[in-house]
């Protein structure tokens, strides 16, 4: 797979899916055809009181050994705060939840 195209395994399925950037500087997300943009807010970018800024922002998770993306506990739409976790990957028979 080259950069910006990805494969998942979720429930026994395969998915294939590609990211990129948009014109206005947030991420898009393709699966099955069908695309949408993700807004991501990032409290790292708040004001010096530390109140949390509404901006988009860029991130990118990654897993720290390959493996399958056995639940996702978030949905569209969602508010992700800090910790929060998004989604169960399963390594070497040991599920891990990526924050």
């Amino acid at each position: 797979v080259e950069p910006g195209n990805y494969n998942m395994w979720l429930n026994g399925n395969s998915y294939g899916f590609r990211t990129g950037p948009t014109p206005e500087g947030s991420t898009w997300v393709e699966v099955a055809g069908r695309r949408t943009e993700l807004e991501l807010n990032d409290p790292r970018n708040g004001r010096a009181n530390g109140a949390k800024a509404q901006r988009s922002c860029q991130a990118t998770l990654k897993a720290p050994m390959p493996g399958k993306v056995v639940r996702i506990l978030v949905k569209e739409g969602d508010v992700v705060e800090p910790g929060h976790g998004l989604v169960v990957v399963e390594a070497m028979k040991m599920q891990n939840e990526m924050k």
